[in-house]
């Protein structure tokens, strides 16, 4: 070969170089796309069909309620299977070219659509039932100041409060494991068995009263004035004749 043809080689071979080079370039970045857009959206909908899995294990008629919400979710799951199919095929054909097409933002779109209703029906399922685990033990904050200072429920105003705490925690986020959920009743149960023969229902003499004992401003005292014939028949109802005692105290106003 003469000299001028192997220069003319040696040009050739390092434009196909640089063009591979470029067209290498162009594929990784566009790998690097489809990775960044496609993946994260896959990840979210996978959380979300896990977390729909671990509800199915609360009472079912929480479930049944969500009737309309779940029709949707089987016609977005139906677009979802269609455009996936097709991004499929596309992938086939056009291997990286395929952020290019169309079916690429139609499959991220419909996979965002689809997490968006299995999300919206984890939620509802969710608080509705926790909701009426709430009910069924809860008491307003009046009812837990009055209860609070009657000194036979202290322990149980204590005790209440911590795992209402805990409880208001542990609903706070969707479960991802099945124990959870159980975690969660147990404490519902715990809570109501705590409850259960607590009365913080007091009528206003009774409520007036244990305001006045239990103010430090007034020296944690009451006038005798107070003690009416119903507080007495609440202090002796609620066995709490040994948490009072009557005391002269000269200049109380």
């Amino acid at each position: 070969m003469t000299p001028l043809a192997q220069q003319i080689q040696n040009v050739d071979t390092q434009l196909d170089i640089l063009v591979a080079g470029d067209e290498n370039r162009v594929a990784i970045k566009e790998y690097e796309k489809f990775f960044e857009q496609f993946f994260p959206v896959v990840w979210k909908l996978d959380d979300s069909c896990k977390k729909r899995k671990v509800l199915k294990s609360i009472p079912k008629e929480y479930l049944d309620l969500q009737a309309e919400l779940v029709n949707n979710f089987k016609n977005d799951l139906s677009a979802t299977k269609s455009v996936l199919r097709i991004l499929e095929e596309k992938w086939q054909e056009d291997d990286y070219k395929v952020t290019q097409d169309d079916s690429f933002d139609n499959t991220i779109q419909a996979m965002k659509s689809l997490t968006k209703m299995i999300v919206l029906a984890n939620k509802e399922v969710w608080n509705t039932w926790t909701d009426y685990l709430l009910d069924s033990f809860n008491r307003t904050d009046a009812e837990l100041n009055n209860i609070e200072k009657i000194d036979k429920y202290r322990d149980t105003y204590s005790a209440f409060v911590k795992e209402r705490t805990s409880f208001k925690s542990k609903v706070s986020n969707l479960p991802a494991e099945i124990d959870q959920i159980k975690e969660v009743q147990e404490l519902s149960n715990r809570l109501q068995i705590l409850m259960k023969d607590v009365d913080g229902n007091l009528s206003e003499e009774v409520k007036k009263f244990l305001d006045c004992i239990d103010d430090v401003i007034k020296g944690k005292k009451a006038p005798l004035s107070l003690l009416t014939p119903e507080v007495l028949k609440w202090i002796q109802d609620e066995n709490e004749m040994s948490s009072f005692a009557i005391t002269r105290s000269s200049g109380y106003r």
